[in-house]
């Protein structure tokens, strides 16, 4: 199964990224290549991440960092949603 970022996913990520950066640009760049990782992740094992309070999406908690991207399995591909801050407030 693929996995495929919507756009605001990947603006989600563009931007965590720059305002890491803006403090340390290898913190940003390590932190960013788990993400990408623990998203690969999906293609092999889509149901890892826990079920969400939304329903028809999923929650993956990526280690290590604060992050959690939200996703949705489809019948072809899993679709990231959403890059979120655990900070953040969600839904």
């Amino acid at each position: 199964m693929k996995v495929e970022w919507s756009e605001l996913a990947e603006t989600d990520l563009d931007l965590h990224v720059r305002f890491m950066a803006a403090a340390d640009i290898s913190t940003a760049l390590r932190i960013e290549d788990r993400i990408l990782e623990a998203v690969g992740h999906l293609r092999d094992m889509p149901r890892m991440g826990r079920a969400s309070v939304v329903v028809g999406l999923r929650e993956l908690v990526i280690g290590g960092t604060p992050f959690i991207a939200v996703y949705r399995i489809e019948t072809a591909r899993v679709l990231i949603v959403r890059l979120l801050h655990g900070a953040q407030l969600w839904p």
